[in-house]
């Protein structure tokens, strides 16, 4: 009913949602998911028996103010807390700074941290790689650093190459960073990052 893969970290880079069989992709047949096994020791996660019942959603929002669709999706997430299923905090534009960013997660224990941005990936230097704030860019090593109250459950990066990683490297660097961008948000204690 479902196809879950358990990838070594080395093999992060892979394509694993283009696998196919005789009859087409696999995505288009079961739903897929990927674990990552690492010897790089992540961040403790949070435990959910030891949760409230509300969703925390950080909405980081178009910190270049250059994305036309972003009004729809912001507008879809405040429905959703209007309709009372998630608390929703949102830094746009040009209040989405290093600063503003590192404030709010340093209050607050967000469930979900949702970025809709620009995202960028060097494959010779993937602590390098980031996501584009509007005060210039966070990357990886800032991801891990930032001083979480509590790591996300989900870290939602709709940003170009934030989920690109380089082939036959550790899910974290040797400077502390990521290898890209959701390998950072892993290595800082999110449960998982889309």
């Amino acid at each position: 009913t479902a196809l879950m893969i358990d990838a070594d970290e080395t093999a992060l880079n892979l394509p694993w949602e283009l696998m196919a069989d005789t009859e087409g992709p696999l995505v288009l047949k079961w739903p897929v998911g990927r674990i990552v096994t690492t010897r790089t020791r992540p961040r403790p996660e949070r435990d959910p028996r030891d949760e409230d019942t509300t969703i925390a959603v950080l909405a980081v929002v178009d910190p270049s103010r250059d994305l036309s669709d972003v009004d729809s999706e912001l507008a879809a997430l405040r429905r959703l807390g209007e309709m009372g299923y998630l608390r929703l905090d949102v830094l746009e534009g040009d209040a989405a700074t290093h600063a503003s960013l590192a404030g709010h997660v340093a209050a607050t224990a967000y469930d979900v941290l949702h970025f809709s941005g620009h995202g960028g990936f060097l494959p010779g230097r993937p602590g390098l790689s980031g996501l584009q704030l509007a005060d210039g860019p966070l990357l990886t090593r800032s991801i891990v650093d930032l001083p979480w109250q509590k790591p996300p459950y989900l870290a939602i990066t709709s940003a170009c190459w934030s989920a690109r990683s380089a082939p036959d490297r550790r899910l974290a660097t040797p400077r502390g960073g990521g290898n890209g961008v959701a390998a950072a948000f892993l290595s800082a204690g999110a449960s998982g990052c889309l």
